[in-house]
C-alpha cells in the first residue's frame, strides 16, 4: 500500500527556474565498478578518458558509498531512496515484484522510486534500459497493462532489457575458442565481437531512442526524458574485445624469457607490468590479524576465488621454468601472481570497454543531437565496489572500503563548470534520489503529508560549494550468504574519518546450526581512513583493540541502526591545532580551536552555541577540560609517558545542555617530542639502465613520505629500480613530512650519474607537482622541466582564482595556504595547455 503524499511547495533547485525548460537526465549506472576510474587513484594504469572528460567540467565525489555490497539490496535501496534497515532487503534473494518487498507486515509499507516521482510528479518520460533493479528481466517495476507508454503506472513509461550475462554470440565464441578460466571467468574475445556485446547494444538502443525523440518528441509523450542505462560490465564474465587489454597480459606461460605480467619488483618504475592491488608487508597480514576462522574471514572468502588463485599452477602443468634460480614453490607463487595480474587486467579492460561505450554515446549525442545533449544532466555511478585480492577477498560481498566505495560524477551540459569540482565530503547512493528531484524541480515525497520520506540528501549544495563540510554517516548493510553468518545483517558505518564494521553470528558459536537472535557473538573492526584518505586508505591497521580509540569506537557504535545517533543530524566538529612547533617539547602548550558546522555546513553561532558543553579528554592523562577552546600544557603528561609517546590524541565531546545528548565528536592528533625528529638516509646504485635505492633509513616520527626524481617521477612509493630513458645525471629528493605543520619536512637529496644509454623510454609524468598534498599552512609547487616557467594560478572549487605567482623550474614556489578554507583546489600553469593541472587538497 502506497501511503505517500507529495509536498505541494515546489523548491527551485540550482540552475533551474520557472522559465527554464527542464533538463533531460541520463544516468549511466554500472555493475560492480570500484574506484578504478581516472581521477580516483584506485589504479594507476586505469584508462577511462571519456569519464575523465565528463568530470573535467562537472563534479566528482571522492567519498561516495553504497548502502549494500550485493546487487539486489544496493539497487533496491538506491531506487527507493531508503536505508537497508528500512527495505530489509539485505542480500540477493528470489525475485518478486519490487513493491512486494514493502508492506505492513514488514513495517515498511511506504515506498516510492525516483523514476516514479519523476514520471508522476515532475512530468518526465522515464525510460529504463537493461539492469536497473536486480530482477530487471522479470520484475522491473514496469506497468505492462497500460494501453500506451504515456499512461503507465509504476516507475517506467518505457522499459527494455537485454537478457543474459553476455550476448549469446559472444558467449558461444568464448566456449568454442577459449573455454572457462578457473575461479573467475574472463577471456579476450575477437575485436569483431564488440558490436555483439550487450553493453554495445545498450548504447545503440539509447541512441535509437534519442534519434526518434529528436525527430518526434511525441515518442516520449512530448516530455523531458529521464533515461537510466544499466550497464552489465564490469560484472563477470569479463569477455572483452582484445584491444581493450593491456600489452602486459600474459598469453603464454611457457614463453622464454618469462614475461612477468605484473610489476616486478612491485616498486619498479616506469611500470614493467600491471600493478597488483596494494598489500601490506607481509602480504595479507591484515587478513590474518582478524579473528581466525571468524566472521570477517568467512565473508572474505565466501566466493572461494583465492584458493583457485593459489592453485593456478595446476592448470599450467608442467610447471613453467620461469627462472632457473627459482624453487618449485617460488614458481607456483609466480603463477598465482600472474593469474591475479591477468584477472586485474581483465577487470581494467572491462572498465576501459565501458568507458568507450559511454564515449561513443556522448560523441554521437554532441554531433547528431546537440539540442538534446546541451539540455542534459549526466550522472555516472555504480551499484557497489569490487575487490581483487585485498584481504584474500575477490568480487563483492564484504564491508571493506574496496566493496562499499563507488565512483560518482555529475555533469550538467546546460552549464558546464569552469573547472572540475571535487567533493571530499562523505556522500551516499541514497543522495541520488533527492538530487534527481532537485534537477527536475520536483517536491520531495512525504509520508502521510508530514514525515519526510527520503533518507538521502541532495548533492546540489556540494556541487555549488565543493568545500561544504557536514557530519554524515553512511550505513551499509549486508546479510552474508555463508551459512555461518546469514541470519542477521552485518553493518558498516563510514564517516569522513573513520570506518567501523559490526558483525553478528547466527548463534553462540559458528558450529551450531540455526538462527538464535540475541545469542550470537560479535566481531568489530575500526579503521582511521582519514578525512582526505591520508591515514589508512587500504585498511591495514585494525584499531578495534587499541584502547586509545575507545572514544571513537563508542561514537561509531552510536551510529548503527537502532542506536542512539542513527540517522540523527549531528554537528561537524572541525579542529584547528595550534602547535608551538613541529614536535613540541614537554615545556610547551598546545592549543586546539574547534568549529562546529550544522548539517547544512553552516557554522554554529549565537544561542545554539551557548547551549552546548565542550568536553576535552586525551589518551595520555586523566585530565578533563570543559571549555570551547583547549589550552593544554604538555607538562601535564608524566615525563616517562611523554618520552615513550610520539603523539597525544585529544577527544572532543560536545553535548546539548537541554537534552544531555551528544551532538558532535572528533579526535585530533598532536605529535610530540622533538627527540623524534626524523633521521633520513639512503644511497643510490646502478645496474645498466636501472637505478636502485639502497640502505634506506627513516627513523623517528613521520606522517608521510614523498619521492621525487627531478623531471621523472614524484609519488609516495619508492621508485626502485627506476629504469632511466637516457644517460645523464639524476637528482633524487626524499621528503619526510612529520609533526603538526606542513612546513615540518626533512629532506635527503642524492645525485647519481648514469653513463650508459638505456633503450627504455620513461613514462610521461606530471610537469606540475605539489608537496605536501594534502597541505596545511603551506606547500611547495614545482615545475619538473627546466624548459617551463610562467604564471601559476590557483583556483578554488568554484573556479575562482585565489592565488597567483611566477614560477621557474629551478626554484620551487612556496605557497601559503593557512588563509585558505579547507577543501580542494586546482593549480594551473597559465598559457600552457600541455601542462596538466594538479589537484591540491588543503586540510587544516
Amino acid at each position: 500500500m502506497n501511503r505517500l503524499l507529495l509536498m505541494i511547495a515546489l523548491l527551485c533547485p540550482l540552475g533551474l527556474s520557472a522559465q527554464t525548460p527542464k533538463p533531460n537526465i541520463v544516468f549511466f549506472f554500472l555493475d560492480d565498478l570500484n574506484d578504478f576510474v581516472e581521477g580516483y587513484e584506485g589504479h594507476p594504469q586505469v584508462e577511462t578518458p571519456n569519464i575523465a572528460a565528463l568530470s573535467e567540467h562537472g563534479a566528482v565525489f571522492l567519498n561516495t558509498f553504497a548502502n549494500s555490497t550485493k546487487c539486489m539490496p544496493s539497487r533496491i535501496s538506491m531506487f527507493s531512496g531508503k536505508e537497508v534497515a528500512y527495505t530489509q532487503v539485505e542480500k540477493n534473494v528470489m525475485c518478486e515484484p519490487f513493491r512486494d518487498f514493502f508492506n505492513e507486515a514488514h513495517g515498511n509499507p511506504d515506498v516510492f522510486t525516483f523514476a516514479e516521482v519523476l514520471k508522476d510528479s515532475a512530468g518526465y518520460f522515464t525510460y529504463g534500459i537493461n539492469k536497473i533493479n536486480h530482477c530487471f528481466a522479470t520484475h522491473p517495476d514496469y506497468d505492462a497493462t497500460a494501453p500506451d507508454d504515456c499512461s503507465r503506472g509504476l516507475s517506467w513509461n518505457k522499459y527494455f532489457y537485454l537478457d543474459g550475462g553476455e550476448g549469446a554470440e559472444v558467449t558461444l565464441w568464448v566456449a568454442e575458442n577459449v573455454g572457462l578460466t578457473p575461479g573467475l571467468n574472463w577471456a579476450k574475445v575477437a575485436d569483431s565481437m564488440e558490436t555483439k556485446m550487450l553493453d554495445y547494444k545498450l548504447v545503440d538502443s539509447a541512441l535509437d531512442f534519442i534519434d526518434n525523440y529528436d525527430a518526434d518528441p511525441s515518442v516520449a509523450c512530448n516530455k523531458p526524458v529521464f533515461m537510466m542505462m544499466g550497464f552489465r560490465k564490469p560484472h563477470l564474465p569479463w569477455y572483452i574485445p582484445e584491444h581493450y587489454f593491456s600489452d602486459f597480459y600474459l598469453d603464454d606461460v611457457y614463453e622464454i624469457p618469462f614475461p612477468y605480467p605484473y610489476n616486478n619488483p612491485e616498486t619498479a618504475f616506469p611500470y614493467n607490468g600491471i600493478k597488483l592491488t596494494p598489500q601490506p608487508d607481509p602480504i595479507w597480514s591484515d587478513y590474518f590479524a582478524l579473528p581466525a576462522d571468524g566472521l570477517a574471514q568467512i565473508m572474505a572468502e565466501e566466493e572461494h576465488v583465492q584458493p583457485a588463485v593459489d592453485s593456478a599452477y595446476l592448470f599450467q602443468l608442467p610447471l613453467p621454468a620461469i627462472d632457473t634460480g627459482l624453487s618449485p614453490e617460488e614458481r607456483k607463487s609466480v603463477m598465482a601472481f600472474s593469474y591475479q595480474a591477468n584477472a586485474t587486467m581483465a577487470y581494467l579492460a572491462s572498465a576501459k570497454f565501458i568507458d568507450a561505450q559511454i564515449g561513443r554515446m556522448l560523441d554521437s549525442m554532441k554531433i547528431n543531437y546537440p539540442d538534446f545533449y546541451n539540455n542534459t544532466v549526466f550522472i555516472f555511478s555504480s551499484d557497489h565496489g569490487y575487490t581483487l585480492g585485498e584481504k584474500r577477498s575477490w568480487q563483492k560481498g564484504t564491508l571493506w572500503e574496496t566493496d562499499i566505495r563507488v565512483p560518482l560524477v555529475i555533469f550538467d551540459a546546460r552549464s558546464p563548470l569552469p573547472t572540475k569540482r571535487v567533493v571530499s565530503n562523505v556522500t551516499s547512493l541514497l543522495d541520488i534520489f533527492p538530487t534527481l528531484l532537485d534537477y527536475a524541480g520536483s517536491p520531495y515525497p512525504m509520508i502521510d503529508g508530514e514525515t519526510p520520506y527520503l533518507d538521502g540528501e541532495s548533492l546540489l549544495p556540494y556541487i555549488a560549494n565543493p568545500n561544504l563540510t557536514s557530519e554524515r554517516a553512511v550505513v551499509t548493510g549486508l546479510r552474508s550468504k555463508t551459512v555461518d553468518c546469514n541470519c542477521f545483517p552485518q553493518w558498516s558505518v563510514r564517516t569522513d574519518q573513520f570506518h567501523y564494521i559490526y558483525y553478528t553470528s547466527n548463534n553462540e558459536n559458528i558450529a551450531t546450526p540455526g538462527c538464535q537472535e540475541g545469542e550470537g557473538f560479535h566481531e568489530e573492526e575500526l579503521y582511521e581512513i582519514g578525512r582526505f584518505r591520508e591515514h589508512d586508505p587500504n585498511e591495514w591497521d585494525n584499531l578495534i583493540d587499541d584502547p586509545d580509540y575507545d572514544p571513537v569506537l563508542q561514537y561509531m557504535r552510536s551510529l548503527l541502526p537502532d542506536s542512539l545517533n542513527y540517522q540523527k543530524d549531528l554537528y561537524k566538529a572541525l579542529m584547528q591545532v595550534k602547535s608551538p612547533g613541529c614536535l613540541p617539547s614537554r615545556m610547551e602548550t598546545v592549543k586546539i580551536i574547534p568549529q562546529l558546522l550544522n548539517s547544512n555546513g553552516v557554522p554554529v553561532t549565537g544561542p545554539a552555541l551557548s547551549n552546548l558543553t565542550f568536553t576535552w579528554t586525551n589518551n595520555l592523562t586523566g585530565h578533563t577540560f570543559s571549555s570551547k577552546n583547549l589550552n593544554f600544557p604538555l607538562s601535564l603528561v608524566p615525563e616517562t609517558i611523554f618520552e615513550a609517546s610520539e603523539e597525544i590524541l585529544f577527544y572532543l565531546h560536545v553535548t546539548d545542555n537541554t537534552s544531555g545528548q551528544l551532538v558532535a565528536f572528533n579526535l585530533a592528533h598532536v605529535y610530540i617530542n622533538p627527540d623524534l625528529t626524523p633521521v633520513v638516509d639512503y644511497s643510490l646504485s646502478t645496474n645498466g639502465s636501472e637505478i636502485f635505492i639502497d640502505d634506506l633509513v627513516i627513523e623517528g616520527q613521520r606522517n608521510s613520505t614523498s619521492w621525487r626524481i627531478i623531471g621523472q617521477y614524484q609519488g609516495a612509493e619508492m621508485p626502485s629500480p627506476f629504469t632511466a630513458s637516457s644517460s645523464g645525471t639524476y637528482n633524487y629528493k626524499l621528503s619526510v613530512s612529520y609533526g603538526n605543520k606542513p612546513s615540518c619536512v626533512v629532506q635527503a637529496n642524492s645525485v647519481i650519474t648514469l653513463l650508459e644509454t638505456p633503450e627504455r623510454i620513461s613514462a610521461e609524468l606530471p610537469l606540475l607537482q605539489v608537496y605536501p598534498n594534502p597541505a596545511g599552512n603551506s606547500c611547495l609547487i614545482y615545475l619538473a622541466d627546466e624548459n617551463y616557467s610562467g604564471l601559476i594560478r590557483v583556483y578554488s572549487g568554484l573556479g575562482t582564482p585565489v592565488y597567483e605567482a611566477q614560477i621557474t623550474a629551478d626554484t620551487p614556489l612556496r605557497m601559503q595556504t593557512a588563509q585558505l578554507p579547507a577543501g580542494v583546489y586546482t593549480i594551473r600553469l597559465e598559457g600552457r595547455a600541455d601542462v596538466l593541472p594538479v589537484r591540491l587538497v588543503v586540510a587544516h
